[in-house]
C-alpha cells in the first residue's frame, strides 16, 4: 500500500467448509456491523502506536465483504484489524505503507520526499500520492527532502550562507 492509495482487502465472513464458525452473520435482523481499524505501529512492528484510519467496510456477496483502506501519510508498518460490533472476528493483516511512487523514503523513516537536485511540484503541503519530482531550476539547488528549490549560496533564513547548496 502506498500513501494515498485506494486499495481493498476482501475478506469472507462465514465459513465456506461448512465448518461452523463462532458468529452469526449481521442481517436484516441483526443490526451488528463490520467495522476495521488501521494501526500504526512501532518501527520494529511490536507497538501500537496510533489509530490512523478506520477504512470502510461493504458487503460483496456471498459472505464476502471487502475493507477498502487509503494508505496514511506516515510510511511504516500497519496493523489492520476487523471487528464485528467492536469484537475482532480474525487476526491481524500486516500492512506496509510504502512512498509513492517517485518519491523516496527520508532519514526520519516515517515520511516521503524527493531526491537532492529535485523537489516536490505540489501545492499541498500533504503528500496525496500524486505528487512528482522536477528538478530544481539553474541557479537553485534542494537538498533531499526538501520542498522548494533554493538560491545557491545565498543566506538562508537563519542567515548563514547555504554552503551545503552546490549547483551543478
Amino acid at each position: 500500500l502506498r500513501v494515498g492509495q485506494t486499495a481493498e482487502q476482501p475478506f469472507t465472513a462465514c465459513d465456506l467448509e461448512a465448518l461452523p464458525v463462532n458468529h452469526p452473520l449481521p442481517s436484516a435482523s441483526d443490526l451488528r456491523t463490520f467495522t476495521a481499524e488501521l494501526v500504526r505501529l512501532s518501527s520494529d512492528g511490536r507497538r501500537r502506536l496510533e489509530v490512523t484510519t478506520e477504512p470502510t467496510v461493504a458487503y460483496a456477496s456471498a459472505g464476502v465483504y471487502m475493507v477498502q483502506v487509503v494508505g496514511p501519510n506516515v510510511i511504516g508498518p500497519y496493523q489492520l484489524t476487523i471487528a464485528l460490533d467492536g469484537e475482532p472476528i480474525a487476526s491481524s493483516v500486516s500492512v506496509q505503507v510504502l512512498c509513492p511512487f517517485g518519491l523516496v523514503e527520508l532519514a526520519d523513516g516515517a515520511s516521503c520526499g524527493c531526491e537532492a537536485g529535485t523537489h516536490v511540484e505540489s501545492s499541498s503541503e500533504e503528500l496525496t500520492g500524486a505528487e512528482t519530482c522536477v528538478p530544481c531550476q539553474v541557479g537553485t539547488y534542494a537538498p533531499r527532502g526538501w520542498r522548494a528549490c533554493q538560491p545557491c549560496g545565498n543566506p538562508g533564513d537563519d542567515g548563514e550562507a547555504n554552503e551545503g547548496m552546490h549547483c551543478p
